[in-house]
Parts: C-alpha cells; structure tokens; sequence
C-alpha cells in the first residue's frame, strides 16, 4: 500500500498553513526540529470502513515527546484511535469525501517546535476527474514571473491543492540586436515546462531589455518595431545575452479585386507556424513585399484587410503547400459582387433613426483564392462600418452581395441585429426593433434565491463579429435578474457565484425568448490552497 509523505519543518511553523513542504530554522541548539507526516493510504477513497493512518516521523528532536492529535472534518472534530503506544500514530475513520485537516501538538520539546497542521484529500467514490490549470500572476510588488501549474481534481468532493510555490526567476538583461546594431522590439517569453507561463517585453531604442523570467529554456517572440522580421526562437536559454534577428527572405505578390483590377491600399501579412512577417501595403498596381522568416512545410496562412470603402470582405487563406519562393496571387472571387447601401434607411417603429451606427458583418466560405505554386480557397469576413445622417439614411457604403447581418447602435447600450440580404437588391429599409427585456433568476443547488450572483451575457455570431461588448448583471437579493438584450441577436450565459454558494454554469446559444425564468447552479466544490514565493514569503 501507497503512503503519503508530508515533510514539516515545525521550528517556526505557522498553525493554520496547509503545506507540502515547510522550511524552518532551527532553536538556535544546531538542527531544526523535523517532522514527517506520512499517510497511509496515499490517495483514500471514503466509506464506511475507510480507515487512515496518520504516522508522525521526528528527526533531530530531543527529550520525550508528548503528541496530541485533532482530526476536523467540515468544521467537526473526528475521532482518532492510538495506534502505538507512545502516541506517535493514530487511525481515524473517513466515511465522507471532502477534506481532512489534521492537527499535531508536540510537547517536551525546545524552542518553537509546536505545532503543524496538514490536509489530506479524501475521493469520492466512483469520482470522475478533471485536469485543471492554475494560473498566478504576481503582484507588481512581487518580482517574480507567473506560475502554471496543472492539478488533477475529483469531483464529488473539495479539496485542498496544499502550498503553491512560485519561483522568483531570474532577472535577464537580453540585447536585440539586428545587422545594424540594436533593434527596438516586442518580446514574448514562454517557458518550455510551462508555455502559458508568458512574460512580455520590450526593447527600447537601442535593442535592450528586461525580463524576470523561470530559470529554464524559453520560446522566445520577437516582433521587431520595424525594418526587420519577426521571428521565434525556439529553445533560448535565459543565460543568453543575445537575441539576434535579421531582415529575413522577401516575399512578394499583387492583390486583385473581383473584376481583377489591382487593388492598391489593401494591408497584407503572413503567419507563418504562428510567427507573423512584417505588414505591407498594396501599392497602385496591387503589388506588395512582406520579409518573414521562412520555414519549411509550416502551415502558412495569408491574410488581407481591404481599404475601407472597397466593401469587400478580408481574406484569411491557409496551406503548407504554398511556394514562398513564387510571388503569391491573391484575387477576389470574380462573382463576387458589391451593393451601395446608399439611401438605405435605418427606421424604428418607422421612425428614422438619426445618426444610428450600423456594422455590416458577415461570413463568406469562398471570397477568394490565394496562389503561390498550389491554390487555396481564402474565407471571408464581412466587416464594414457605417453611420446614418440626421434623416437615419445611410451614406454611399459598398458591401458584398450575400445574406449578411447589420449591427444597429442606436444609442449607447441600444443594439438590435437586423438580417441584411444584398443577395438581388438592396433593401430600402433596415428596421433596428427595441431592446428585448429579459427576467430570469439564479438559484442554488436547492432553489435557493443568490443574491449578489452574477450572469455575463456573452455576444456570439453577428453581434461578435460586431465586436459588441458583454453585459455583465448582478443579481438582487432575491437571485433576481433582469436585462435588455439585442432584438436577433444571440448570447452566451455564463453564471458565477463570488461568494461560492454555486458552481458556474454556461448556457450556450440564446437569444432573448430563449432565455428560462430561472437557472440553478451546479454543487460547487471548494477548491483551495497557499501561495509563496521563493518557498518563504506568503503572497
């Protein structure tokens, strides 16, 4: 059978800390007192009959010692039995899942040797498990880098995660340097044991920056101001001085529009295996040179933002076939054709809607192809912004033909999501209805109104492309919550309690007359733990 060792160092413990590990002094007699306290067995299971077994190791402990032992359980002292005679072991019973604190006193011994207290988890049985992450991010008065650690959690029961300790790093002084000397730049740090661990940075002007970063190998970012590419270093060793990049391979092309007209002003970019090139734009003849840093059978995707009134849709195009060597060929669909909202009326309630914003936003399968060797169909996103006069009619706005929607911001917070098809003709009319109010409530596991709640009704499809920004709602006293949400246009639910009296829910999809009267939370479990930094310092 499987035993768990919890080392505690009890001169200068502090009662109360759940603790894997705990560095103390000594009494100023030579070596610190030191305690073990083994569980057996390592991962309990509850029930009727589980029975542990709390063993308490001393090393470099002087004199007779006295032991005196607590069990809590939820707040409720548990029962121990000696299981040897000088009371350095005892059993207790665990019929329930949950968490377990055990508490030790030591007598007859010097100095501050006192006391340690420790938790041990106890499984549900048949429990289902989850992998979790967790993510700290120190304080600015902490200089330390973040921490991601991953824990396995069983449902059915809390549990206690113990001491989480963040290591302070080191701090690194890197020079970005190119072919002329220093080079201004944005950086990204990822840890290799540890990539969403990430630490972001800039060079200055002349190529020099800092970085508080984990003492191991590192995949490093570096976006430079101007002039040279982007480009990713894969295993760099924080011991480096250097961070070296250079102008990189140029990769050229044209952009045409659907009548295969060059397209000037149009933006252009790469991402190539996830680093991006340098940002061009299009001149007359359609032309372009982005550098990026080439990398062989790497997924390449191509994107494109057309100039504002062109009303055409960007181009996203991805392949691992495309030939860098050969200038790329980007052209719009030649079916592709535009419509002029111009004379369209914003109305509501058939009155015009003076000075309304109107977003027309859309998703197009095959807007375009891009070519360079071999030839990938490019997806669309419709994306263009237009106000209404004073009379709520649209000034001249170019859009594709095709089934779209428009975002109508009538006043601040008064959205509504009318369908916009430009697929034969324009429409004369966009009619924004009002706000649809919405009553729902938020109750616990057992029916129970929560009060202080919270619900973010999170905007999807149209009104996301739109960048429409989520409501965040509180709930009153009674769980009661009441909202206005977009006439058409669809939303997330996602629930959360602070105070912890529920799990959170998510409820994906809904509009409106789809939101139910009310939501109940699921049990939550309590998850908790410790921080320190540097295995000495709370945080």
């Amino acid at each position: 059978m499987k035993t768990l060792v919890i080392a505690t160092l009890l001169a200068g413990c502090a009662s109360g800390l759940d603790a894997n590990n705990f560095d103390g002094g000594d009494d100023g007699g030579g070596a610190p007192c030191h305690v073990s306290l083994v569980f057996d067995p390592e991962t309990p299971v509850a029930g009727p009959t589980t029975t542990i077994r709390v063993s308490a190791v001393t090393t470099s402990v002087p004199g007779v010692l006295d032991y005196r032992w607590r069990v809590e359980f939820a707040g409720t002292t548990v029962g121990v039995t000696f299981a040897q005679e000088d009371h350095s072991q005892v059993d207790f019973v665990a019929p329930d899942p949950g968490i377990y604190a055990v508490h030790l006193d030591i007598t007859g011994v010097p100095g501050a040797c006192t006391s340690s207290d420790v938790s041990i988890n106890v499984r549900a049985p048949g429990a289902q498990s989850a992998l979790f992450r967790l993510r700290v991010v120190p304080p600015q008065s902490v200089v330390a880098p973040p921490l991601e650690k991953t824990f396995m959690v069983y449902g059915g029961a809390s549990a206690a995660l113990g001491v989480s300790n963040l290591d302070r790093g080191i701090s690194v002084h890197p020079l970005v340097t190119g072919p002329d000397g220093g080079v201004p730049a944005y950086l990204r740090f990822a840890p290799l044991g540890a990539p969403d661990a990430i630490v972001e940075s800039f060079a200055d002007a002349s190529g020099q920056a800092t970085a508080q970063l984990r003492p191991e190998l590192h995949s490093v970012l570096i976006v430079p101001i101007s002039g040279s590419a982007p480009r990713r270093i894969a295993s760099w060793s924080p011991s480096s001085t250097m961070l070296v990049v250079d102008a990189g391979s140029p990769v050229t092309g044209t952009v045409h529009d659907p009548a295969d007209v060059p397209l000037a002003h149009a933006k252009v970019q790469l991402l190539i295996d996830g680093v991006p090139s340098t940002l061009a734009t299009t001149v007359d003849d359609g032309s372009f040179t982005v550098n990026a840093v080439l990398a062989g059978n790497a997924a390449v995707t191509v994107e494109v933002t057309p100039p504002d009134a062109s009303g055409l849709p960007r181009l996203s195009a991805t392949s691992q076939t495309f030939d860098l060597a050969m200038p790329l060929q980007i052209r719009y669909a030649p079916q592709l054709v535009r419509r002029d909202l111009a004379g369209t009326r914003v109305l509501r309630q058939d009155v015009p809607v003076g000075n309304a914003a109107v977003m027309v936003v859309g998703a197009l399968a095959a807007a375009g192809t891009v070519t360079a060797g071999t030839s990938a169909s490019a997806a669309g996103e419709v994306r263009i912004a237009a106000t209404a006069d004073a009379g709520g009619t649209l000034p001249s706005t170019l859009v594709p033909s095709a089934n779209l929607s428009a975002v109508i911001t009538v006043a601040a917070g008064d959205l509504a999501v009318a369908a916009l098809d430009t697929t034969a003709a324009v429409p004369a009319d966009l009619v924004a209805p009002a706000m649809r109010p919405i009553t729902t409530a938020v109750l616990d596991p057992t029916a129970v109104g929560l009060g202080g709640a919270v619900l973010d009704l999170v905007p999807t499809g149209a009104l996301a492309m739109a960048a429409v920004p989520a409501l965040h709602v509180t709930a009153g006293t009674s769980g009661a919550i009441t909202a206005s949400l977009a006439d058409g246009g669809h939303y997330d639910l996602r629930f959360h309690d602070p105070a912890g009296r529920g799990a959170p829910l998510v409820i994906a999809d809904r509009v409106a007359a789809t939101v139910a009267t009310t939501y109940h939370l699921p049990v939550a479990l309590q998850v908790h733990g410790s921080l320190m930094v540097g295995g000495t310092q709370v945080l």
